[in-house]
C-alpha cells in the first residue's frame, strides 16, 4: 500500500484513506496474504515492512500530514520492494489526492518500457479516488 502522506491529504482526506487501508487489511486480505505500507510526502518511508494479515489489524499507522507527492520515486521504491514479496502475484494500491511533483519522470520510464501503467477511477467510500495499478514487465 503506497499512501500518500503530503499537504493535499490534510483532514478528511487522510481519515478516509486510513480507513480505506484498514478496510483493505480488514475485509481484501485473506489468511497468509502479506501486504507492506509505503507513506511519501517529500519522499517515500516504509511505515512497516512485508506482514502477514494476522498481525496488521494491531499495527498503527501514525502519519503527520505535509510536503509534497513525490508519486514516481515512491513508485519506483515499492516496484522494488515488490521482488522481496513470497507470494507470485502482487498488487500496488496506491491512495493520493494530489498531483505528482515528479510528474515528468514517468513518461520517459513508460516509453522505455520499464513500466507499464493502467489508471482507473474508483469509487471507495463514496470517496472519488485515483487508483493506479502498475505493472513491471516481466
Amino acid at each position: 500500500v503506497l499512501l500518500d502522506g503530503s499537504s493535499s491529504m490534510r483532514g478528511q482526506r487522510m481519515a478516509d484513506a486510513l480507513a480505506a487501508v484498514r478496510m483493505l487489511f480488514d475485509e481484501a486480505l485473506i489468511s497468509g496474504d502479506e501486504a507492506f505500507v509505503m507513506v511519501f510526502a517529500d519522499q517515500p518511508t516504509l511505515v512497516f515492512d512485508w506482514t502477514e494479515k494476522t498481525v496488521l489489524p494491531r499495527r498503527s499507522i501514525d502519519i503527520v500530514v505535509g510536503g509534497t507527492t513525490p508519486m514516481f520515486e515512491t513508485l519506483a521504491a515499492a516496484v522494488g520492494k515488490l521482488s522481496s514479496a513470497r507470494h507470485a502475484r502482487r498488487v500496488l494500491l496506491l491512495i493520493t489526492a494530489g498531483n505528482a511533483t515528479d510528474a515528468d519522470r514517468f513518461v520517459p520510464a513508460i516509453q522505455s518500457g520499464r513500466l507499464r501503467a493502467t489508471m482507473a477511477t474508483a469509487v471507495a467510500r463514496g470517496i472519488r479516488t485515483r487508483c493506479h495499478k502498475i505493472v513491471c514487465p516481466s
